[in-house]
């Protein structure tokens, strides 16, 4: 499980939502990669939807991608990959994720949630006793990640992992946040907020393969708006969530996107890698860039390398929708 926790933070969530383990057989086929290109007179910004966990077969990626990373002078990430960083997440999670006065989830889950939260333990043959010290946030996120493990996707296929091993020595390589602004902001809702998060998220996970092959296969086909429509259905009309939903997305943003206009202003070429949610929506990344006056546009695709074979090529390797 600490395996698990130190791979986790740089990596927070696909969307901010869905886990799964299902490729959609026949995605509809699509001009655009899930990628991105403004420049200005001097510097060029490639920014690409990232999967943060993947599978073996998602690889190669479609040559548009990698002549855009290739033709790049530094690689940016959210939070730079080290073993460094994974060590100060573990930290952190023992620090923000973890009851260390006694305190258990029975003393703060509401009833609803306690009760959905024992019916998933059981069925998946976990005790209470296992999770009992994790405080409600922290406990989501692991929940999560053990759907993607159970599923087959593994951070080490991330898209943000790969890219950040092929830079590795030869490559300059930058971040946008740090480990610290992503664990913060995941710890600092308030408690209810956390045990609705929670609450919801159990109900969700039943459902986690049709949200994750929506996922795949809008990002196969560079479709912002499913992406952004899997992002809405799953956030719920709660005003007790909308400070929380704003600080995963709207307010990072902004902060993204005010470090990527520093890179415009350069005379180097930057591929930038962040959260498929993150360049979704009307306050995306993209949309705050272009209401910026910068002029941003989608990378068409240059298709797979001869003779492979995409992941929907085969039958789906834990089922269909």
């Amino acid at each position: 499980m600490n395996r698990c926790y130190r791979r986790l933070f740089p990596l927070l969530l696909i969307v901010g939502i869905a886990v799964g383990c299902v490729w959609n057989k026949a995605p509809q086929q699509s001009e655009h990669c899930y990628l991105w290109e403004t420049s200005s007179p001097s510097a060029t910004v490639f920014l690409l939807g990232s999967l943060h966990v993947g599978r073996e077969d998602f690889y190669p990626l479609d040559q548009a991608i990698t002549r855009a990373f290739q033709s790049s002078d530094a690689l940016v990430l959210e939070v730079k990959l080290t073993p460094e960083t994974e060590a100060k997440a573990a930290q952190l999670g023992m620090k923000l994720g973890i009851y260390a006065d006694g305190t258990t989830l029975e003393d703060t889950l509401q009833p609803e949630t306690l009760t959905l939260l024992k019916a998933y333990l059981k069925e998946n043959d976990m005790s209470l006793e296992q999770v009992a010290t994790l405080k409600p946030w922290f406990l989501g996120v692991t929940l999560a990640m053990r759907e993607y493990i159970a599923c087959g996707y593994l951070p080490e296929y991330g898209i943000d992992t790969h890219f950040s091993e092929l830079a590795e020595g030869k490559k300059e390589i930058l971040q946008l946040e740090t480990i610290e602004t992503q664990m913060n902001i995941l710890a600092g809702c308030e408690d209810d907020v956390a045990d609705l998060s929670l609450r919801e998220g159990l109900k969700q996970l039943p459902e986690a393969g049709a949200f994750m092959a929506r996922i795949v296969t809008a990002w196969q086909n560079g479709n912002v708006e499913a992406v952004d429509d899997v992002v809405q259905e799953t956030m719920l009309d709660d005003p007790r969530l909308k400070k929380y939903h704003e600080a995963l997305l709207d307010d990072r943003n902004v902060a993204m996107v005010d470090k990527i206009e520093t890179f415009l202003a350069t005379d180097k070429t930057y591929f930038v890698v962040v959260g498929s949610a993150h360049l979704a929506g009307e306050n995306s990344i993209i949309e705050l860039l272009r209401a910026r006056k910068h002029d941003v546009r989608q990378v068409p695709k240059a298709g797979r390398p001869a003779g492979d074979r995409s992941p929907d090529a085969d039958a789906t390797p834990n089922g269909g929708e």
